[in-house]
């Protein structure tokens, strides 16, 4: 009954069905399982963590063939990619498989579903690690399995569809990514009720690639449709919500629809003050995304609130000893970057304090706004190697202010350091890199003539 009812996304009713089990002891474990399961979906990890931590005491009075430790060590396994490590959860994983093995032939319905399974998860590892060709690696193979089964179960073909799809988006293979997805998105048209709870996924992995090629528009359309389902079937603060929406944001910000694209940053913000703790690193998202339209509507007394309060999350991330890191990195790559590593974390302070140093240019207030932005660069310097391209961003950052104010002689050092890293990497052929490197050899040549 559980099982049916959370297929239905009526969550309440299955934690009830489940929570019956448990209480009866029938089958423990699998229920323990389910019901985290059900409150993984419902957006309360801190309840599955709980229920999860039980089963993982359990792990070690099981047999090695026992069916359920293999599901037991993949949601451990979760655990430590959450925890920040992602090569205990590989292993985990892995072992998962493997158990499996043990007790069901490769080619049984239950295995490639499985495999399924675990193959998004190994896959969703590796693509935080950026290894994104050895995630799609893992979804072939589950594709393959699927195959050889000869099932009749097309749902399982659209999971691999849709994995794949996602991968060969990370890897900015787009035409590739679409056709998988859309492959996948056809598959659940066809057999699931056009409501149904699995649906925004794939209008949300459809919406970012045509996001990534600039088809905003078209990104829009897909993103709409998943807020109009997650809204009925999901919990009206359901982080996945919060993600579409912020998602939706992001494309109306690079159509320069502020006011629309800051709407929607500020129902993500309002989702996320409903379920998490005020220091939370994900607020960070929402404060730097915010902060960035301010600066955009040139409402630059609001950019520094927020990215002063970003700012005061990211620290608190850190060591006690670490406060004065930054990097001049995207929003984005912080997002993904953030739980990586711990020069990670560093490193995307310094978006910070480099907002945080343009806002105040903007202001003209710039001997505050070179105060920032120098933080930024000892950080980069710090983090970075010598000749990487931020550094010489954040040169002409410092130089410019110097020539705003007129201050050529503490400008040019800058300028030449940034021109130099430019020109060494000016072979990389990068349209960013010949512009920046064109702007260098400007200012340089201006304030020589005005030190003449």
């Amino acid at each position: 009954m559980g099982m049916a009812y959370f297929q239905k996304a009526d969550y309440p009713k299955a934690i009830s069905f489940y929570d019956k089990a448990l209480k009866s002891k029938i089958e423990s474990l699998p229920n323990s399982r389910h019901i985290s399961v059900v409150y993984c979906t419902m957006g309360q990890q801190t309840k599955t963590d709980a229920i999860l931590k039980k089963a993982e005491e359990r792990l070690g009075f099981l047999p090695d063939k026992h069916y359920e430790l293999t599901a037991i060590q993949a949601n451990v396994g979760n655990m430590s990619f959450d925890e920040g490590k992602p090569y205990e959860a590989i292993s985990l994983y892995e072992k998962s498989i493997e158990g499996a093995k043990k007790s069901l032939s490769e080619n049984h319905s239950d295995f490639i579903m499985y495999y399924n399974y675990i193959g998004l998860l190994i896959g969703k590892v590796y693509s935080s690690l950026d290894q994104h060709q050895l995630a799609i690696f893992y979804h072939e193979k589950a594709l393959e399995c699927h195959e050889k089964s000869n099932s009749s179960n097309q749902l399982h073909l659209a999971v691999c569809f849709n994995h794949i799809g996602s991968a060969h988006t990370e890897m900015g293979e787009f035409s590739k990514a679409l056709s998988f997805l859309n492959k996948a998105l056809g598959i659940k048209q066809k057999f699931l009720p056009e409501n149904h709870s699995n649906l925004p996924e794939m209008y949300t992995n459809v919406g970012l690639v045509y996001f990534y090629m600039h088809e905003c528009q078209q990104a829009n359309s897909f993103y709409e449709k998943a807020i109009e389902i997650q809204q009925k079937s999901h919990f009206e603060n359901h982080p996945a919500l919060a993600t579409t929406y912020n998602n939706i944001g992001c494309s109306y910000r690079t159509m320069k629809d502020y006011p629309k694209a800051l709407s929607y940053f500020e129902k993500m913000f309002e989702i996320q003050k409903s379920s998490l703790k005020p220091d939370h690193p994900n607020f960070v998202t929402s404060y730097s995304n915010i902060a960035l339209l301010y600066s955009k509507m040139d409402a630059y007394s609001n950019a520094i609130s927020h990215c002063e309060k970003e700012n005061d999350i990211l620290k608190k991330s850190l060591p006690p000893n670490c406060f004065q890191m930054a990097t001049f990195t995207t929003i984005t790559v912080w997002y993904v970057n953030f739980n990586k590593n711990l020069s990670g974390n560093h490193l995307n302070l310094a978006t910070t304090y480099n907002n945080i140093g343009r806002a105040y240019s903007k202001m003209n207030n710039d001997l505050k706004a070179i105060s920032f932005c120098e933080k930024a660069r000892e950080i980069l310097q710090k983090y970075l190697p010598s000749n990487h391209s931020d550094l010489a961003i954040m040169c002409r950052n410092i130089g410019s202010i110097y020539c705003k104010i007129g201050e050529f002689l503490k400008a040019l050092p800058f300028v030449e350091d940034g021109l130099n890293i430019a020109q060494w990497n000016s072979n990389k052929n990068d349209t960013n890199i010949m512009s920046l490197t064109k702007e260098l050899i400007e200012m340089k040549e201006k304030i020589r003539m005005e030190l003449k």
